[in-house]
């Protein structure tokens, strides 16, 4: 009898919420703090009466009431949970007090139901969520629309941060989802927009998060394990800058300056690239960088214009280029090399699916898939020609003080773009020029064609 008691119970709770939910709807009805009896409230009314002079310091107070779990974590004790309401009157929440959760074994769930927040001061990190390094993966924000002080994505004299993760205790197995940092067109963004931090903030997972007008969408500084699921970064200087151990699933990037820009481990599932007015630099680096692309899409809109390369390495780090099915085009745009490398050491597996017949190297638009302008790049292949990996056999485009020593490579041809003038078919190769040559190692010296 008591079991049938308390179904009867609960039943009818469902129902009557079920029925104040209608009835709210039907009325246009706004939320307010007391309606929610199982989470701490923040409303535009301070109805709960949490001190502070505006949204930061009310959050901060909500948060400093709120028990710490056993552990930090749901499983020995629940966490926390703060419901903040969207402003009354449909506007933005507009704070100066940075928004800090940062008790060590203390994290908390933020649900912001929509509402957007608007950071108005020049320096300093609008939200720091900084709880440990306990794995805590229930503890994290959502629903958020966040602005800053930045009125262009230069953000001169402006160095504030959107969301800081981990500075000091650490941010590890959290999440992030539905957060929205910046501003299209770069007229209310941060200096940063998101960062994290190396040793600190790791396993940390970001659905459906966006990065717009910004000078930096993403800093990324995570040693392992960051996952980005959908969203989109855009409209930044520098979309993802740092060194890091990211892995990015059907992410958009459109019109950055650099889309991603640094050094470590990058895996880029299915990611769509786009620039529509401004010169692409996809992907660059800035140390050793190793970057997985499989499907997605680089693409150029303008119908004028020239770029020097969609993907380039500088001489400052070894950069290591896998890439498994990814689409290339340019609508009219002169791009002189798909990859361009001057690293010290490289290695590349390239199978790009051209889109359109002018966007084929050599068709009229794109020049080169890739042209190596420091030192040759070491190759590996599963298949070999006498004792010879089979890729080392055709080089890429360089020139011929880039050639490497012709005994390591017996066979190899290579197409260099600074010969001399062949006065003779299969004389010695000689740079200095503008004349275009195949380049022929047999095993001593390399011939000129």
């Amino acid at each position: 009898m008591r079991t049938k008691h308390w179904r009867s119970l609960v039943v009818s709770v469902i129902v009557l919420f079920s029925i104040l939910t209608a009835s709210r709807k039907a009325t246009g009805q706004t939320l307010s703090c007391k309606q929610f009896q199982v989470a701490l409230c923040v409303d535009s009314a301070n109805t709960s009466g949490w001190s502070g002079s505006d949204i930061g310091g009310w959050i901060n107070s909500a948060y400093a009431a709120l028990p710490t779990p056993p552990n930090g974590s749901s499983t020995n004790g629940p966490v926390g949970k703060i419901i903040v309401v969207p402003n009354a009157n449909g506007g933005a929440y507009h704070f100066s007090t940075p928004i800090s959760l940062s008790t060590s074994g203390k994290p908390v769930q933020v649900d912001f139901q929509g509402a957007l927040l608007n950071y108005t001061g020049a320096s300093g990190t609008a939200i720091t969520l900084d709880w440990g390094q306990g794995f805590q993966e229930e503890g994290g924000m959502w629903n958020l629309k966040l602005t800053g002080p930045c009125t262009t994505t230069e953000c001169a004299g402006v160095t504030a941060i959107g969301i800081n993760l981990g500075p000091s205790n650490g941010f590890v197995g959290g999440f992030l989802t539905n957060v929205d940092v910046g501003q299209n067109g770069g007229t209310a963004g941060f200096y940063i927009g998101i960062k994290d931090n190396a040793n600190t903030a790791y396993i940390w997972t970001c659905n459906n998060c966006i990065a717009t007008g910004n000078n930096i969408g993403y800093d990324a500084f995570s040693n392992s394990g960051v996952v980005w699921n959908g969203g989109g970064i855009s409209q930044n200087v520098t979309g993802v800058s740092g060194a890091y151990d990211l892995v990015l699933n059907r992410t958009t990037f459109g019109d950055n300056g650099t889309a991603i820009s640094g050094g470590g481990s990058i895996v880029l599932n299915g990611v769509h690239m786009e620039n529509i007015s401004l010169p692409p630099t996809f992907i660059s680096n800035s140390g050793n960088l190793d970057v997985v692309m499989v499907g997605g899409i680089m693409q150029e809109d303008s119908p004028s214009g020239s770029a020097t390369c969609y993907i380039c390495a500088g001489a400052t780090g070894q950069f290591f280029l896998n890439v498994y099915g990814t689409a290339v085009y340019s609508g009219g745009m002169k791009v002189t090399d798909i990859v361009q490398s001057n690293a010290s050491v490289g290695a590349f597996n390239l199978q790009f699916v051209y889109q359109g017949g002018n966007s084929q190297p050599g068709g009229g638009i794109i020049t080169n898939e890739l042209e190596q302008t420091g030192n040759l790049p070491y190759y590996s292949s599963s298949v070999s020609v006498d004792g010879y990996p089979l890729a080392a056999r055709v080089l890429p485009v360089t020139k011929v003080a880039y050639l490497p020593s012709a005994s390591s490579y017996p066979g190899a041809m290579a197409y260099v773009t600074d010969s001399t003038a062949i006065s003779a078919e299969g004389q010695a190769c000689s740079g200095g020029s503008s004349n275009k040559a195949l380049a022929f190692s047999n095993g001593s010296v390399w011939k000129c064609f």
